[in-house]
């Protein structure tokens, strides 16, 4: 007999539905989608047989538009759209809100956010949830648990009133353990979610998956086991509320709800006999109901409040390693990146233009968006680890192309229709044109400080004496001559040279005019290059270049015998530990860094506008060609900033523990003794326990939120292998309250949404902080709070690829990237700051004439 004075149970279960996979193909088979399907359809059946038995046990349903509801399923299981019609339309079974696109939601900008919502809810193809179902509950299930602050108003905005997110116990998590634990109430009750500074709320729906099963045996043993503790809580505390709900949330094509035929196993082990051995244990318990979410949040209001400061995911790390850490992740968002900066250059050209012009561009720019949103379905990006399937690849390349190609065409279009001036008699003319913001609604009131690197005509630079406005002021300039950089792309690569803007031959002369500028929201600022000489004009905190050291009075770095960077400092106090920026990669047991450079540059440009110093340097790795790396440094005059731009090329080393299985799912093999790769490792001061590193992110939203790694204070998570929950548009910040340093990230070069993961140490009861911008760390996954027998645990780690280190992706590549480096005293970045990085990031166009 069962106590019956208790708390009631009420239990639901949810099926989150996409067909197109990261690491299954495109057959209607086992290598493909035909496993959903197969288990899908066992879902749905076992749901039928309880309802015609009298147990009234429901299902939820969660499904991408694009790819499963208007592509696959229509072709190859039309059955399952009516099945699912039929029983939301008996009130039995329920539809969640997830995706258009199974998208990166949090990468999103707000158009592209809008526009995949809309497309979510009903579009012409009739694939939208309110095309297919008669009722439609406003509850998001985000793909991959991806939310930011941000969504809580944006959903709103859309007319969602829930988000649920998983508070697990396994490394398949949201947010457990970003907040102190819970109290039971609270982890099966709605909360309120907020954040600070924000009026707007949501109703969070905390839930729980397979691994949190398994952490308790099985789902019968978990019930028993809450409403045992809970029971004995209700006793004493009659405020509590007298209900609960346990919301299991899975992949509808995981083997859990088909079940392990195997006969011990099956014969003893309910769980083991999948969906319907799961209801079968726990339907004769008498203070469990069945219910779906909705159901449950009508009756039952939020019992408590949290606030979730984190940028969540359910992938390694509890964050976005899974799909921002790969060097295929780079390329595809570089590609992005590149199509969003083609449309805000295109719209600001195209502004002043007829109304015909603006219509073509328009319709140029829709067909960019379409492809865009598609291109960053999360599948693309891969939980897949630590390589994606290489037709999976290829796809989100040709979407990404798509859309580069539609952008490039309006902005050229938009480009022909503009009226320009030809050049001048005595030299070059052309137009600085700022396009922050486009993209992301960010534009800033502000004024940027820009530093302009133009690259002409050699021949032209070489006689230019003087540069001027179309008002006649004289601007400071200076002109640098080099030679290109080379840029190796991956063997048996894409296009991935089109997402690079690397020189292409080393031995080509390159010019580039150098110029500090103050360019306003939106302006236009028209210049002409020319031979008439008009004398020096001095600059503030001109720029000076020593034998080991770059400055201009404001920042300085310094660099030791062998050309390592030494120390940076800020107003003449370090800003960094010892050795920034350090190069390395961990390689079996081993880590490789490279340790010497050669001096290649020493410049000083113009009048001190800016020093340049740019290195060679390599290592070897065992059985490989060097690990080979060309890095740029640059100090401008009057700016308390560094800019850091690397070409680097990692060597390809041969596959190894790889099974063959594996190989034929992904199409290719790697090299699983590549472990971690530090391009730009950052070490920070370190802090005593008692106050804790706070990281500042700025998101596609234009909204910046912050988060503090003060996790020691409540769990056992003292240290930090990897952590990745700030979505990075153009700039991430971390301080101590006292101090901090911005890095920021160019869409000229290689970008991410996710760009710089981090870890902590513990040392002597004193956090050290690592970023590792276009890197990956691993190690081990963080400790769970509310785990309980480590079972779930135990299997995950053992059987979940995505846990996986990133860093065989890298293997054979080759990456550029450019970085703003900025201190600063106090707690969040100065506005001036982050208007600066902004325009780093999103950089003016340059037209001709």
């Amino acid at each position: 007999m069962y106590n019956h004075t208790g708390p009631t149970i009420h239990i639901a279960f949810r099926f989150h539905v996409n067909f197109y996979h990261s690491y299954r193909g495109d057959l209607p088979d086992e290598t493909g989608f035909g496993k959903d399907i197969r288990i899908i359809r066992g879902i749905l059946k076992d749901l039928e047989s309880f309802n015609e038995h009298g147990i009234p046990v429901r299902g939820t349903w969660d499904i991408d538009n694009f790819f499963s509801l208007e592509t696959i399923i229509p072709t190859y299981c039309p059955d399952l759209i009516d099945a699912w019609q039929r029983r939301v339309s008996a009130d039995i079974d329920e539809i969640n809100i997830m995706s258009y696109n199974n998208g990166i939601v949090t990468a999103h900008t707000r158009s592209e956010f809008i526009e995949m919502f809309r497309l979510t809810m009903s579009n012409n193809a009739g694939s939208g949830l309110k095309d297919l179902f008669e009722t439609v509950r406003p509850i998001v299930r985000p793909q991959e648990m991806m939310f930011t602050p941000a969504h809580i108003g944006l959903y709103k905005e859309c007319g969602v009133e829930a988000v649920s997110l998983f508070y697990s116990g396994v490394p398949f998590n949201a947010f457990s353990n970003f907040i102190p634990t819970l109290p039971f109430a609270e982890r099966f009750n709605p909360l309120t979610l907020t954040y600070a500074g924000m009026s707007e709320t949501i109703t969070l729906l905390p839930a729980y998956n397979h691994g949190d099963i398994g952490e308790n045996i099985s789902l019968k043993n978990w019930l028993l086991r809450i409403h045992r503790q809970y029971g004995s809580q209700l006793k004493n505390n009659d405020n509590l509320p007298k209900e609960l709900l346990l919301l299991i949330d899975l992949d509808a094509d995981d083997d859990f709800w088909a079940g392990v035929r195997i006969p011990v196993v099956y014969s003893m082990l309910s769980t083991a006999r999948g969906f319907a051995g799961v209801v079968e244990s726990i339907k004769d318990l008498p203070f469990v109901q069945f219910t779906t979410p909705w159901s449950y949040l009508e009756s039952h209001k939020p019992v408590g409040a949290v606030e979730i400061r984190q940028d969540t995911a359910d992938g390694g790390f509890d964050g976005y390693s899974s799909w921002a850490e790969k060097l295929s992740n780079h390329r595809l968002w570089t590609g992005i990146e590149k199509s969003r900066l083609l449309e805000n250059r295109a719209r600001r050209l195209a502004a002043k233009c007829r109304a015909a012009t603006r219509k073509e561009v328009d319709a140029h720019l829709t067909k960019s968006l379409c492809a865009r949103i598609k291109a960053m379905s999360t599948t693309h990006f891969g939980l897949s680890m630590p390589v994606m399937n290489v037709h999976r690849l290829q796809s989100g390349r040709r979407l990404v192309d798509e859309a580069i190609d539609h952008s490039t065409n309006a902005f050229e279009f938009a480009k022909s229709k503009t009226k320009t001036r030809a050049d001048g008699a005595n030299g070059k003319r052309f137009c600085i044109i700022d396009c922050r913001g486009g993209s992301s609604q960010s534009a800033a009131a502000n004024t940027a400080r820009y530093l302009a690197r133009v690259k002409l005509d050699p021949l032209m630079l070489q006689q230019a004496a003087s540069l001027k406005t179309d008002s006649g002021e004289s601007v400071p300039f200076g002109i640098r001559m080099r030679k290109g950089i080379p840029l190796v792309p991956e063997k048996n690569s894409t296009d991935h040279r089109r997402f690079d803007t690397a020189d292409d031959d080393e031995n080509a002369p390159l010019a580039e005019l150098i110029f500090l500028r103050e360019i306003d929201p939106g302006a236009a600022i028209r210049l002409e290059l020319s031979g008439a000489s008009t004398g020096h004009t001095q600059v503030k905190y001109a720029a000076t270049a020593k034998e080991n050291a770059l400055g201009n009075g404001l920042v300085e770095l310094l660099f030791d015998a062998q050309g390592n960077p030494l120390q940076f400092l800020h107003n003449a106090k370090p800003c960094t530990a010892d050795y920034p920026l350090r190069v390395s990669v961990s390689y079996g047991s081993r880590r490789y860094a490279v340790n010497e450079w050669r001096e290649e540059e020493n410049a000083t440009i113009g009048e001190g506008i800016a020093v340049i110093k740019s290195f060679s340097g390599q290592t070897a790795i065992p059985g490989a060609a060097p690990l080979r790396v060309k890095r740029e440094y640059t100090i401008a005059a009057g700016l308390p900033y560094l800019y850091v731009t690397t070409v680097i090329h990692y060597p390809e080393t041969r596959e190894k523990f790889v099974s063959k299985a594996k190989a034929r799912k992904l199409g290719r093999r790697y090299d699983r003794r590549w472990k971690e790769v530090m391009p730009n490792e950052i070490e920070l001061p370190s802090l005593d326990t008692g106050n804790c590193y706070r990281i500042w992110k700025h998101n596609f939203l234009n909204h910046t939120s912050s988060y503090d790694l003060d996790y020691h204070r409540f769990s056992k998570n003292s240290e930090l292998s990897s952590f990745n929950n700030h979505i990075t548009h153009a700039w991430i910040a971390v301080s101590d309250r006292k101090r901090g340093l911005l890095v920021a990230q160019s869409t000229s070069g290689s970008c991410c949404f996710a760009f710089c993961p981090m870890r902590t140490k513990m040392t002597r009861n004193r956090q050290k902080l690592f970023l590792n911008p276009f890197g990956t760390y691993y190690g081990a996954q963080m400790k769970y709070q509310t785990g309980h027998f480590k079972i779930g645990k135990a299997a995950t780690l053992l059987l979940a690829e995505q846990l996986t280190s990133a860093a065989p992706s890298y293997a054979g590549g080759s990456e550029t990237h450019s970085m703003m480096i900025a201190p600063y005293s106090g707690d969040k970045p100065p506005r001036q700051t982050t208007v600066d990085a902004l325009t780093f990031c999103e950089p003016p166009a340059v037209i001709d004439g």
